[in-house]
């Protein structure tokens, strides 16, 4: 009875221990802060000159296990008073990724500004929201005097950025920018589309220096630079501008007028493209030109200089083949597999002749066809040479030793068959 009631026990507890509430179960508590975590590297603002644009960088690390939708609410402040505030940028940074969001502001007047950048960070899955600050200082200084300007070389500030705006623009039917403001060198701007494009603004400025993202400076003597941005034009079909140049600027650098040239800031390539600008008229302060390209950009201004290379001219430069541009510069056209010499790419010399046979050991081999190299046709059973497989070679004394063999081996052949015919014929003679 005992041992019944023993094992009945032991059976209840062994049913309870697979069958225990999963609510007593040991869990896991996992803190949002591990899954969501960030940290701002850097936020930055460069100094410029009025009227040129602002850039600002903000380097975002994202130390969390999940994905962060980022957005950034930009306000500017000067003398203590808000000027500018708006939502910059919105993107998402991927778990254990850094990103950059890079934003821009036009400043409207100089001098000491204050960026504050408000970051919004959420998880839709999670359902968590935070929000952090950061904040950069920058200067927007004044723009140097105009050459010639005024009797104390004081300068007056441009007038505001001409802006242009349209409904539609049709395919092939020209829309005219006239610009009288003589701050701006640009004078008229004439845009073809080759799409047709609604709600079009354009808008053109100068700026006193070379933008942060250009990464060099234009070819030759700078006069100006100049920007155009857009917005809603789908493609160019053309763009003419004509522009005018000072004569008491060309006078002072000493040169001569068919020299000057325009320049557009390609930033697909990173580099300045230069165009022909072709004389239209003078009057007795400026030089009239106009230039087609092939699209709006920053813009300059330039003289090609007198020492610069001749259009078409080619030089190696270590294993670079270079061509001089129009606008005077040595541009890498091509950086030569091989070899660079002469203002042209050098291939390597073919190894061998094709059609070419050779030895190698007891492989025969043939030249490929460009030339480039060997390839294996046979492995030779019984030697290669004189660029060819050979057949099986016998001796004369191995010719000797093998016939004398054969003819032993034939007298054997007989003594055995003689031997059993004798003994065959013994044996029949008793039975007799």
């Amino acid at each position: 009875m005992n041992k019944k009631f023993l094992l009945t026990i032991l059976f209840f507890f062994s049913v309870q221990s697979f069958s225990f509430p999963s609510s007593c179960a040991v869990t896991t508590t996992v803190d949002v802060s591990e899954v969501m975590s960030w940290e701002v590297s850097s936020f930055s603002a460069a100094d410029v000159t009025y009227p040129n644009t602002v850039y600002l960088t903000l380097e975002f690390h994202n130390n969390g296990t999940v994905d962060l939708n980022v957005s950034g609410n930009l306000s500017i402040k000067k003398d203590g008073s808000v000027i500018y505030n708006n939502l910059v940028f919105e993107g998402n940074v991927s778990a254990q990724q850094y990103e950059n969001f890079t934003f821009n502001w036009t400043p409207t007047t100089t001098g000491d500004f204050l960026a504050n950048l408000t970051i919004n960070m959420t998880n839709d899955a999670l359902g968590q929201s935070n929000l952090t600050s950061t904040t950069a200082s920058f200067t927007v200084y004044s723009p140097p005097p105009e050459p010639g300007g005024g009797p104390s070389g004081t300068y007056t500030p441009p007038a505001p950025n001409i802006t242009r705006t349209w409904d539609v623009i049709l395919p092939f039917v020209p829309v005219k920018i006239e610009i009288e403001n003589k701050v701006l060198a640009f004078r008229e701007i004439i845009i073809e589309v080759d799409k047709e494009s609604h709600n079009v603004t354009v808008e053109v400025n100068r700026i006193y220096d070379k933008p942060g993202f250009v990464k060099d400076d234009p070819p030759g003597e700078l006069y100006q630079y100049l920007e155009i941005k857009h917005e809603n034009i789908e493609g160019f079909r053309s763009v003419l501008i004509n522009f005018s140049v000072k004569n008491e600027w060309i006078s002072d650098k000493q040169i001569d007028k068919s020299d000057v040239i325009l320049n557009r800031y390609s930033a697909n390539e990173e580099k300045w493209e230069s165009f022909p600008a072709t004389p239209v008229t003078e009057d007795s302060d400026y030089a009239y030109y106009k230039a087609e390209v092939p699209g709006l950009s920053v813009f300059s201004i330039t003289a090609r200089e007198k020492t610069a290379c001749t259009q078409g001219e080619r030089r190696c430069s270590d294993n670079d083949l270079q061509e001089c541009s129009f606008g005077g510069l040595w541009e890498t056209i091509e950086t030569c597999e091989h070899e660079c010499s002469g203002g042209e790419c050098i291939g390597i010399p073919p190894a061998c002749a094709q059609g070419e046979r050779r030895c190698l050991g007891n492989t025969l081999q043939k030249c490929s066809a460009d030339g480039s190299g060997w390839e294996n046709i046979e492995i030779c059973e019984y030697g290669c040479w004189d660029n060819e497989c050979k057949e099986m070679v016998v001796s004369f004394v191995t010719k000797m030793a093998v016939f004398v063999m054969f003819a032993i081996l034939v007298a054997i052949v007989i003594i055995m068959v003689a031997l059993v015919y004798v003994n065959l014929k013994m044996s029949l003679a008793r039975k007799r």
